[in-house]
């Protein structure tokens, strides 16, 4: 019985783990295309308004992905 409740406990702890990095790996992802388009609108490639729309909607995202991870049960 305790050993079932050991591997229970692992296979937990490694889907949180994992649902983690992946929150971590979008969120870093959002970051890395809002840090892109920084560079297109320096460059005159896009136009400020876009930036600003889609950067605002990126950083919404980042925003609910942070909220996401703080809600998560530890591991």
């Amino acid at each position: 019985m305790k050993r079932s409740l050991s591997y229970r406990s692992l296979d937990e702890k490694q889907f949180h783990d994992e649902a983690i990095g992946k929150l971590q790996r979008e969120h870093r992802r959002l970051k890395d295309r809002v840090d892109a388009m920084y560079m297109d609108k320096l460059d005159g490639r896009i136009g400020n308004d876009f930036f600003d729309t889609k950067a605002a909607e990126m950083r919404a995202a980042q925003a609910a992905i942070m909220r996401e991870i703080d809600a998560h049960p530890n591991g």
